[in-house]
């Protein structure tokens, strides 16, 4: 054998050498890389010459350190292999020895075994050879006395069944009746067996009533209880389950069986929703007991009831009905759950958002659990839809608190301008206080929702749920729909009959246009941030975009701000007119001074320049006015800069027939002016606004008048009076002086000896006032 082994060696060495040197002949021509060490071309050479070139002296003592380790590792490594190869090879050997002494014992076990076996069959042989004769005989007499003792157990078959009745052993009685059934049923026409069948088959329909009185019941009766043993107390899944199975095996059929389990279990479930739908009603106990309560009892009385159900009825029939009932069951469940959670959600306030989210946390990982024991129905999907209504309502309620703050400060900021005067409050710490308020209304309201999203709630990662809770409910129901509301009802304000006081209105223009420039990107932005709404087309088509909502605010502040100048415009209108329609223009003394209502209108028009200057700066105007001076807010009266008129501009404001024809022929060649364009985000444009809408109600008051000589010139002191200082408060005074001039010119057409005052005399006059 050792010159076998030695040439068998030597074959598989030459064998693999050959194959190596295949290998290297196969590589031949290729690129090997010399300085691989794990290569198959590395040259130790090559590689040491190179790492004296290249590296340092540290960098070869690290290496030759990492060397040294590497191969003590592998000389470890080698040793270890060799020590647990030693030891496999010397428990080999024990277990080859101990198999050579049990294979000796188990030869001298066989061969008594033999022994035996041969003895028993000598003995078998010797009791053949005594009895064979009588063999016969005694097998007779077997049959026979086996035939007795089932006849005296039939005998006594009637008072057994009795007796285990009676005890309560209903398994026992039934298999007993079972396994003599066969034989009475076979030999009922017999005399003998006739009254014995019938007593029992009386004994076995008692056994069925008592069975099935205890499942009316409910199942309360124990094994021990006798004929009547019953209680009042509730169904029992499992000891229905023992009644069906009982009547089972006394013939009852399974639809009818499975029919009236669930119409007994039915009466428990109706009573435990009964009682979940008390405690929906009212915020009375905590939300985390109701879950528990209906988790602990209700869902676990159902998941005990579909288990067993399905054990004992695995019938399609059988199992369609369970699913309706289920069905009908969970409908109600689901129901009640929302009912009470939507009523938390909405009355709870902001602290009972944590619990809240722990209730639905639990009892959404409740039926999860539940849809693992019943596929059918999706429960997972129908509980998520719970939660997400929950948090709906949640978001809705939030939504609910931010419009009454936002009616509260809008209030608040009414009564605060009606108590305090315009020269009293200042405009921009009120408009940045009610920014700042609701801003921080906003973020806390997002803030404290954020709990739904937390990382250990089961439902937060949920695609279904982020799309409703977080795209739908806050970031289009509750951002962008608190967002557009705001912007709404500050419009709305505009609206109103009567008007809100004008401040209200300027300053409401000024917040709708500061909150679309600084918080409205910052609010939706941070909404996106927090609540992680997807980027996709299909987000992108479920909530508003900014832009709209930035047009949104744009057209609240565009419409405030008219509204504004409409408001400002018609009380000096409103002056105006009154003091047109209360003077009498034909009757009435040479003109001595500016009336008083001309310079009430001065006076209230520097008051309007100044809160609009407090809130709009300067815009550029796209008129390039002609009287392009300085246009100072100073708001004081006896400071306001008075505009000298030129030898050019003094024949405007003298009322003789040839000048009223030059000023007619001016006006039929001149551009069209717009005198009521909507007002721009500035101030000039503003108080122009104003100034154009009071200066076009005195024209169409004066065309409605007939004037004498004193009325005329009256007219044309109060015209240079006006042309003098409204030039401060309009971005294009070419508007100042064609309404001034359409107004001189219609009193001129009414006047009835249309004779101007001279013009150095109207100067005095308005200098003197």
């Amino acid at each position: 054998a050792e010159p076998d082994r030695s040439s068998r060696n030597s074959r598989l060495r030459s064998f693999y050498q050959q194959g190596q040197v295949e290998s290297d002949a196969a590589s031949v021509g290729l690129n090997v890389d010399p300085c691989d060490i794990d290569g198959a071309g590395f040259d130790p050479e090559v590689y040491l010459s190179k790492l004296l070139q290249e590296q340092p002296l540290t960098s070869l003592m690290a290496k030759e350190q990492q060397m040294v380790d590497q191969i003590r590792q592998l000389d470890s490594d080698m040793q270890t292999l060799v020590y647990d190869n030693y030891s496999k090879f010397i428990s080999a050997t024990d277990t080859i020895r101990k198999m050579k002494s049990d294979f000796h014992r188990m030869e001298q076990e066989m061969n008594n075994l033999a022994e035996s076996v041969s003895a028993m069959s000598q003995q078998a042989a010797d009791v053949r050879q005594h009895v064979g004769g009588k063999r016969a005989e005694l097998k007779r007499l077997a049959g026979v006395s086996a035939l007795l003792h089932k006849l005296q157990y039939l005998l006594d078959l009637p008072a057994r069944l009795t007796e285990l009745r009676r005890e309560g052993a209903h398994q026992q009685a039934i298999r007993a009746w079972q396994q003599a059934d066969r034989v009475l049923s076979r030999y009922a026409d017999l005399p003998s067996f006739r009254p014995i069948r019938a007593d029992c088959l009386a004994i076995m329909a008692e056994l069925r009533a008592q069975l099935w009185k205890r499942f009316n019941e409910g199942g309360s009766g124990t094994e021990s209880g006798g004929e009547g043993g019953s209680g009042g107390g509730a169904p029992d899944a499992r000891q229905l389950a023992e009644l069906v199975d009982l009547l089972g095996q006394l013939g009852e059929s399974e639809a009818d069986l499975s029919a009236a389990f669930l119409r007994q279990a039915d009466p428990r479930m109706q009573r435990l929703l009964g009682d979940l739908e008390a405690q929906a009603g009212s915020l009375q106990d905590d939300v985390l007991q109701f879950v528990d309560q209906g988790c602990n009892h209700l869902v676990s009385e159902l998941c005990i009831l579909i288990a067993v159900f399905g054990d004992i009825f695995p019938s399609p029939e059988s199992r369609a009905k369970l699913e309706a009932y289920h069905e009908s069951v969970m409908r109600s469940y689901l129901a009640i759950v929302s009912k009470r959670f939507c009523l938390e959600a909405r009355e709870s306030g902001g602290t009972g958002d944590s619990l809240l989210v722990r209730a639905c946390d639990r009892f959404h990982r409740k039926l999860q659990a539940m849809h693992r024991l019943v596929t059918e129905g999706e429960l997972s999907v129908r509980a998520l839809a719970v939660v997400c209504d929950a948090a709906a309502e949640r978001a809705g309620a939030v939504r609910a608190q931010l419009d009454l703050r936002l009616t509260a400060a809008l209030s608040g900021l009414r009564s605060q301008l009606a108590t305090a005067g315009a020269r009293s409050v200042s405009l921009p710490q009120l408009m940045a206080g009610l920014l700042t308020e609701l801003v921080d209304a906003v973020k806390a309201a997002l803030a404290g929702l954020q709990a739904f999203l937390a990382t250990d709630v089961s439902f937060s990662l949920k695609p279904a749920f982020r799309e409703r809770f977080c795209v739908r409910a806050v970031r289009q129901e509750l951002l962008a729909g608190f967002l557009n509301h705001q912007a709404t009802q500050c419009a709305r304000l505009a609206q109103l009959s009567p008007t809100p006081p004008p401040l209200l209105l300027l300053l409401l223009s000024r917040y709708c246009l500061d909150f679309r420039n600084s918080s409205l990107h910052y609010l939706c932005t941070l909404a996106d941030e927090q609540f992680l709404v997807p980027e996709s087309p299909q987000a992108e088509a479920l909530v508003t975009p900014v832009s709209e909502l930035s047009a949104v605010y744009s057209d609240s502040a565009a419409e405030l701000l008219q509204a504004y100048v409409c408001a400002s415009g018609g009380t000096l209108a409103g002056m105006l007119r009154k003091s047109v329609d209360a003077r009498d223009w034909l009757q009435g003394i040479e003109p001595r001074s500016v009336r008083a209502v001309v310079k009430r209108v001065v006076e209230d028009l520097a008051g309007i320049d100044a809160s609009v200057s407090s809130l709009y700066d300067e815009a550029p105007s796209g008129g390039g006015g002609r009287g392009g001076g300085d246009r100072s807010s100073d708001s004081s009266a006896s400071r306001l800069a008075r505009r000298p008129l030129t030898a050019a501009s003094r024949s405007q404001w003298s009322a003789t027939p040839s000048t009223l024809g030059n000023s007619l022929l001016h006006r039929l060649f001149s551009d069209k002016v717009d005198l009521l364009g909507p007002a721009e985000f500035g101030r000039a444009s503003v108080v122009s606004g104003v100034v154009r809408l009071a200066l076009k109600t005195l024209l169409e008051c004066v065309r409605l008048k007939t004037f004498g000589r004193y009325g005329l010139q009256q007219v044309q002191v109060d015209c240079h009076y006006l042309h003098a200082f409204l030039w401060r408060y309009v971005s294009d005074d070419s508007v100042v002086h064609f309404l001034l001039e359409e107004i001189l010119a219609s009193a001129a057409h009414r006047c009835i000896d249309p004779v101007s005052m001279e013009q150095s005399v109207v100067e005095l006059i308005v200098e003197r006032d």
